[in-house]
């Protein structure tokens, strides 16, 4: 007797990129007293896909590759970026493991988190998480994550720390526009230094999405956040977006406490708005602009507008051009700064 069984074959995508960026940024340290310099950056980019079945393994690698003019202003750095993940898809769910790890310059990412500006040490992160969700019901869904994160400073004087965090997300669909939720998360944070304590924070929200029209969506929540040490406060996320034929909008403000490089959790108050515009099958534009302030142990106040416009010079071959202003204050200092930017990027197909 013979028996026929279908199998599903392994499929493979993969990908490749190649951006090569230049900038000339006026003030990369954003200090009272402005120096120049020239950034080159070459990012060569891979990514591997494999899909059977209901499983999906993947990694995405890259690595960036900069040199600069004045070496003793911003210092030259080779920093890898990897991820390597797992997802499966379950009868009423998914889930999903990831393993990440990431090198960048310290200066940019404090700035982008805390408004602080520090020497160019680096930030290295080493990250596993894992996250898992079922539909309980046709309208209710669950959602459960949780992440170890290491944290580690190299040549800046920020804390290093291991960060452990556990969140759950209930949604229930109310009707076709109207999704209320309920959000709680539980952070466990340990700065390693003199003078560093270690904090857990808990933190609940209550919110809902609407759907305006096909067009708008609108997720505004609020709720409280207690930190074991600080003790309570209130903390919201609100966001606001718009999807058109030719035109995005995206628009955010939200107060959150977070750990930090600054050995505690800070409180952070920001805006965040963006747009972007189809002016062809081949080119855009885009706006952005961001506002943090950031409570903690110092008081910080930062400020990022930018523009861009990018043009495909072939099927395979892009063209970006960026113009930025940045601005830093505190008690002590006001410093701004520009950034002019030329990026080309070659993308394969997948193959």
């Amino acid at each position: 007797m013979l028996f026929s069984m279908p199998v599903k074959a392994l499929v493979v995508l993969q990908q490749a990129s190649l951006p090569i960026d230049t900038q000339y940024d006026t003030n990369p340290r954003l200090t009272a007293k402005k120096q120049s310099i020239w950034r080159y950056s070459v990012t060569p980019t891979y990514s591997i896909a494999a899909v059977e079945d209901q499983d999906r393994w993947y990694t995405n690698a890259s690595l960036r590759v900069q040199r600069t003019s004045d070496k003793n202003l911003i210092a030259d750095r080779e920093d890898p970026n990897v991820d390597i993940g797992w997802q499966r898809e379950l009868e009423r769910g998914n889930f999903s493991l990831l393993a990440h790890y990431d090198k960048r310059s310290s200066l940019l990412t404090e700035f982008e988190r805390t408004g602080l500006v520090d020497v160019d040490g680096s930030a290295i992160n080493k990250s596993i998480s894992a996250n898992w969700s079922r539909l309980l019901t046709e309208r209710m869904n669950l959602s459960v994550s949780t992440q170890y994160l290491k944290t580690t400073y190299d040549g800046s004087g920020f804390f290093d720390s291991t960060t452990k965090n556990l969140s759950s997300t209930l949604s229930y669909d109310w009707s076709e526009t109207i999704s209320p939720f309920v959000q709680f998360s539980y952070t466990d944070f340990k700065p390693e230094g003199a003078g560093a304590l270690s904090n857990k924070s808990k933190n609940l929200l209550l919110g809902s999405k609407f759907l305006i029209n096909p067009n708008w969506t609108f997720s505004p929540s609020a709720g409280v956040n207690k930190v074991s040490t600080f003790g309570s406060g209130w903390v919201s996320n609100n966001n606001l977006s718009y999807i058109g034929e030719k035109s995005n909008f995206e628009g955010s403000l939200s107060r959150s406490v977070s750990p930090s490089g600054l050995g505690s959790f800070q409180k952070t108050d920001s805006l965040n708005l963006s747009y972007t515009y189809a002016l062809s099958d081949i080119s855009k534009w885009g706006a952005s602009y961001g506002v943090v302030k950031s409570k903690s142990l110092l008081d910080f106040e930062s400020t990022r507008f930018s523009t861009w416009y990018s043009y495909d010079l072939t099927a395979l071959w892009q063209m970006r051009l960026l113009l930025e202003t940045r601005n830093q204050k505190n008690v002590n200092l006001e410093a701004d700064g520009e950034i002019i930017g030329l990026t080309f990027t070659y993308n394969t197909p997948e193959f």
